[in-house]
């Protein structure tokens, strides 16, 4: 395993309350023929959920969550899963917005603190980013991910992945962003740079 998982359970802080926007929407889910989400089972899910999406950037596999939470054999189109469907579709989506605000904050905070690097080539903005990888920073952005993996405790696979998204998404959103502070672009413009690179990068290690 190259993610070293911690122990199953998830983070209790308000940022994982306001991430379930559709738990309340689950609690009444009672019509007849669907599969409402008990707390073992959403549980289990959300931890599915964030794995899924951290490996992915991506809603594609949704298929794959709901047969590794209600088992190999389910019919994943059968209308009584629409409720986990949901859940799948709706967190992911926050996850992916959250943390390219977060890693927009994150490049702004560097760069503001290391005036420097807007004038420092490509190479050098590459280098001091990695240099300054690590857990914590690494949380700040992939919030959903805390008390999920061990950043430390992964492999060294592992962490040339983790490292690898962190630096090139932060790469993609230097220029933007020293755009954005400068009054040439708007925060949109950012956002859907990042989004692009993002999806790019996933693809191509899954092609290696």
């Amino acid at each position: 395993m190259l993610l070293k998982r911690k122990e199953n359970r998830l983070p209790r802080s308000t940022s994982q309350t306001s991430i379930d926007t559709n738990d309340a929407a689950d609690e009444g889910e009672s019509s007849e023929g669907t599969i409402a989400l008990m707390p073992e089972i959403k549980g289990k899910i959300d931890r599915i959920i964030r794995l899924h999406h951290f490996q992915y950037h991506s809603r594609l596999f949704w298929p794959a969550i709901i047969r590794e939470t209600f088992g190999p054999d389910v019919d994943y189109n059968d209308p009584k899963y629409s409720t986990a469907r949901t859940k799948i579709t709706e967190n992911m989506r926050t996850y992916k917005s959250r943390m390219l605000r977060a890693m927009e904050s994150h490049v702004t905070t560097v760069l503001t603190a290391n005036p420097n690097l807007k004038t420092a080539s490509k190479g050098e903005v590459k280098q001091h980013f990695i240099n300054i990888f690590n857990p914590e920073n690494f949380y700040e952005v992939w919030y959903y991910m805390v008390n999920i993996i061990d950043v430390e405790k992964s492999t060294e696979l592992g962490q040339y992945y983790m490292r690898g998204m962190y630096v090139n998404i932060a790469l993609a959103c230097v220029p933007v962003v020293k755009m954005v502070m400068s009054g040439g672009l708007g925060v949109a413009d950012l956002r859907a740079k990042a989004q692009e690179v993002s999806s790019l990068f996933v693809l191509c290690l899954s092609l290696r």
